[in-house]
Parts: structure tokens; sequence; C-alpha cells
């Protein structure tokens, strides 16, 4: 098992490559995303100019991801030059170290059952984010944010058992499992898109251990450095956001699940050690409680401190709210830590069983 400590120090050890042998053988639901309101409900107070410009390009790709699968299953061409801007956009806020773009993938909500909208243009940024923290350079971060907003592309064709409330049977499975390959044919009538964000996005649903699909490909030797990436932010947005079948998991849980045994294996380590170093294991906007007893909420990460974000501390440890909130970064504070993370609900539990 690999331990989350140690993955945060850069202890994990390197999955061996081990090569197996390939077999052979309705209306489109509202979107809706105010990234303003989502500043506001953070109480971080008016957006600012970066806030606003990240929630901007957010939009768009999420407007643009909306057409790409109504397209996508109606047989319409998808506009390359659009995707390609979309993405550039989103690219830009990251290279500029907007940390309002990465809230909004980890806390973005949908209206109506349908998900894919989101999952791809957050699947995106956290891809963009993690390739950030590697350090590629422009050009194979644009591949990548590119292959990974249109990884999905093949559900186009199966949203209602995408979308299925309730455990997939066999049937559904099976065709879940063909969507790499109805992707692919989609992408291939796509003038511009290069090889490589064809081959990636066929082959993200590999896993390292030979669990994924559609060819049990075992090991990276025969995958693209991309799909190892993408492969893991697809999955951790999954785990963090509610589906129909499902609740979100926290991110420190989605994290301890992915290195779970069983688990790590699965996944690139390197990618998931970027993840947590970019997301934080306490993502802005999250509730915390703090070890003085008094709730904050996450302001800000700190790279290479996953445990020790920048907080603005709300109500005291009674639940009274401080009449002028307090900013505390926890890297240089040892003796204040968080104990725990909070929904919503709780906090609005403590605060209403407060002492009056």
């Amino acid at each position: 098992m690999v331990r989350l400590a140690d993955i945060i120090r850069g202890k994990t050890p390197p999955v061996r490559a081990v090569e197996k042998e390939a077999p052979r053988d309705e209306p489109v639901p509202e979107v809706s995303f105010n990234f303003v309101e989502l500043y506001k409900r953070r109480d971080a107070g008016p957006a600012g100019p970066a806030q606003v410009c990240a929630g901007s390009a957010y939009e768009r790709a999420m407007g643009l991801a909306e057409e790409a699968f109504e397209n996508a299953r109606s047989g319409r061409a998808i506009d390359c030059g659009a995707v390609a801007a979309a993405v550039d956009g989103l690219l830009q806020e990251t290279v500029l170290g907007n940390e309002g773009l990465l809230a909004a993938a980890v806390s973005s909500s949908i209206a109506g059952g349908n998900f894919l909208f989101s999952h791809s243009v957050n699947t995106a940024v956290l891809s963009l984010s993690a390739g950030a923290e590697r350090k590629l350079n422009m050009s194979k971060l644009r591949e990548l944010g590119t292959a990974a907003f249109l990884h999905d592309i093949g559900c186009a064709r199966i949203m209602d058992i995408v979308g299925k409330n309730g455990a997939l049977n066999a049937e559904d499975v099976r065709a879940m499992r063909k969507h790499p390959l109805w992707g692919l044919e989609t992408l291939k009538n796509i003038n511009g898109l290069s090889d490589s964000v064809l081959k990636v996005a066929y082959e993200e649903h590999e896993r390292l251990d030979g669990s994924g699909y559609p060819h049990g490909v075992i090991g990276s030797g025969r995958l693209h450095e991309h799909s190892t990436m993408i492969a893991a932010c697809d999955v951790f947005e999954a785990l963090i956001h509610d589906r129909p079948h499902r609740k979100a998991m926290s991110v420190p849980d989605a994290f301890k699940h992915m290195l779970a045994a069983g688990e790590a294996a699965k996944f690139d380590a390197l990618t998931v050690r970027s993840l947590i170093s970019r997301v934080g294991l306490y993502p802005i906007g999250s509730w915390a409680k703090l070890s003085t007893g008094e709730i904050a909420k996450v302001v800000s990460v700190n790279a290479g401190h996953p445990l020790k974000p920048k907080v603005k501390i709300v109500f005291d440890r009674t639940g009274w709210k401080l009449n002028h909130a307090r900013v505390l970064d926890l890297s240089s504070d040892a003796a204040v830590q968080i104990t725990s993370v909070m929904k919503d609900e709780e906090v609005t539990s403590a605060i209403d069983s407060s002492p009056s």
C-alpha cells in the first residue's frame, strides 16, 4: 500500500512496466455555473479581475463542451478551432497560476443530471494543473488539455447509460467499454487534431495494472505519457463530484482511495503527487475545523505544503461569526493545524448549536 504521507514527500516507488499482449479480437440538460456566486459563497468578498477571468474561461469551456457533446450525439462536426480556443483559455489561466480556475474545477455544480460537460472541463483543468506542476512545455500542455477535454466524447452515444441512476448491468458495462472507440471515430473526423491527441483520448481509460480498457494494457511502456496523467485526473474528478448513483468523496478521502492497496498500482504516482501539490488536501473553498476549535475557509493552497493551506477564520470556537475574519497561513504557524474537513451542513449545525 502507498501511504499518503509518502507520496507527499515524493517517496512512492515506481510502477514496474509489464507488457501484456492486447486482446485481438433527448434535449441536453441545462448546465449552469456562476463563478462570481461561487466566490461570494466562499465569503471571499467581491470577485476580483483574476477570478472573473478564470470564471469567463471556465464558462466558455463549459458552453463548448455542451456544444461538442450535442454535435457528436447528432453526427455534426466539432469545431477544432473552438476547442483550441477554449483549451487555450484554460491553459492561460493555469500558467498564470490563477487558483480560481482550479477552485471552479473542484467545486463546480451542474443543474440537471448530465455531468459530462463539467467532467470534461474539470478533467482538462486538473490535467493542465498537473502538467504545469511537472513543468511540461506549452505545446505539450496544449495537447494534454485538448485530449483531456475530449476524452469522453464517445459517451455522446450513450448519455442515457452514463446518467443512469443506479448500478450498471452487464450490457451497460459493455457499452461503456466501447466509448473510447466511438470517441476515436468522432475525433478522426475533426480536422486539425494531432495523432497524439487521438491516441491519448483513446487510451486514457487504461490503467497501469491492466484493469482498464479497451485493451487491458499493463504498465506505462505502451501508453502515452499524457494518457496516464489524464487517467489519474479523470478518476480524481469523478470521485470528488456527485454522480447519479453516489455522493461525492471529500478531496482527502479521494486521494486516500486512489492511494489505497489495490488502487495505487492503477495510477501514475507522479501525477497523483502533482495533483496533491496543486489542489492540496484541503482545496480552496472547503471548510476546516482548526485545532483551536475555530472554523475557517481555505482561501489558498501552499504548493509543497498540502497539509497547511492559507485559511480565513470565519467563526470562533463557540460558533459565533467574527466581525473581522482573520487570514492565517498555516505553513508559518506550527501551533495551529486542521483537525477535520467540514461539509456546509456541518458548519450550519455548528453555528446553530452555538450558545446564544
